[in-house]
């Protein structure tokens, strides 16, 4: 896993707990990308179809462009602001 050089600022804009979550969500990510609860998908609507979503909470995503068999983590955000990032 790399990350991307988008993503410590999206996870700078994130409250304590929220960045808590995302850090469980990665090493969970990390542990097993296939687990359940992550809840892996593709994103609709995106130029780019290696970009993928995963939850790291009910509200929280993490945007991943996997591609080669390596993940980059682009970035850390609310629902909606994470796949509008996507989108762009």
């Amino acid at each position: 896993m790399i990350l991307a050089h988008t993503f410590h600022p999206s996870l700078a804009r994130l409250t304590n707990s929220e960045r808590s979550a995302v850090s469980l969500a990665l090493v969970q990510y990390l542990a097993d990308p296939s687990h359940p609860s992550l809840q892996v998908h593709q994103i609709d609507l995106v130029r780019d179809p290696y970009f993928r979503s995963f939850r790291a909470s009910r509200d929280l995503r993490v945007i991943v462009h996997l591609l080669d068999g390596q993940s980059l983590v682009c970035y850390a955000g609310h629902h909606d602001d994470a796949y509008e990032w996507a989108r762009r």
